[in-house]
């Protein structure tokens, strides 16, 4: 199966089997990183982006993810087990993607009970997951965090995401923020700050928000871990401001409050 598959990573156009779909599902946590990588991972998100999926294979995919509550799999334990919370994650995302844009070949296919898990499963993640492993000798990439912070901009974006549950985003932010015993160091920070120029983005009034949000903030620095507490915040605004030049979406307000925090960045 995998040398089967392996050919369609150079095709523009293709499809899959269902006993394809339901290998990759199985797969979407292996051991190997070139298989869980650069075949199941790199599949889905070709199948799911270009429609190589049908509908009711999209429908299974979901609701795979959904009944088998991969996101959250055995979350007592770390690696290797991360691996298939982590990927999942990551699957949920294109899941999210794909029902929340106009042009995407599935758009609103999911059902209010399956998009509304995603959304509460996207913010819930933060909460749960323990494991910061970035990257693994053994294992290749593992990004949790990363991989947690790209769902959940997703889910920021979605066109159905109640807007005013940004404060739960945040706080879900901020719960990663201040309970971090080590420093990120494999870009997890900026990966995060994503979520918030997502928000910035798609949702209305969210300046404000973020703007009260920061506002609030405070970062005794007393133990080391407090110093990479704040370290994160710091490497999410300078992340966030200079994504932000491009397309000009910061206001003056809030321009200046991170300005007023990174001026000794």
């Amino acid at each position: 199966m995998k040398d089967q598959l392996s050919l369609k990573l150079n095709n523009k156009e293709f499809s899959f089997s269902n006993e394809e779909t339901h290998w990759l599902l199985t797969n979407i946590g292996n051991e190997n990183p070139e298989i869980r990588d650069y075949l199941v991972f790199s599949l889905f998100a070709q199948g799911i982006r270009t429609g190589g999926f049908t509908e009711e294979q999209f429908r299974l995919i979901s609701e795979t993810t959904i009944s088998k509550n991969l996101i959250f799999y055995q979350l007592n334990n770390h690696l290797p087990e991360t691996l298939t919370r982590s990927f999942s994650a990551l699957l949920n995302g294109l899941i999210i993607e794909a029902d929340g844009k106009t042009d995407s070949p599935y758009y609103h296919l999911l059902n209010e009970k399956n998009r509304e898990y995603f959304f509460e499963s996207a913010i819930a993640y933060f909460y749960k997951e323990t494991d910061t492993c970035g990257f693994s000798e053994e294992y290749g990439w593992v990004h949790g965090f990363a991989h947690g912070a790209d769902f959940l901009s997703q889910v920021v974006a979605h066109d159905l995401f109640p807007k005013e549950r940004l404060v739960e985003v945040l706080e879900a932010v901020q719960f990663v923020m201040f309970n971090l015993e080590s420093p990120f160091i494999e870009g997890e920070d900026r990966r995060i700050a994503h979520i918030l120029y997502s928000s910035l983005s798609k949702v209305e009034n969210s300046q404000e928000v973020i703007y009260e949000w920061i506002s609030g903030l405070d970062f005794p620095l007393i133990e080391n871990k407090d110093f990479y507490r704040l370290a994160m915040f710091e490497n999410m605004l300078a992340s966030l401001y200079f994504h932000s030049l491009e397309t000009d979406i910061l206001e003056k307000d809030l321009k200046e409050l991170m300005l007023s925090y990174l001026k000794n960045y």
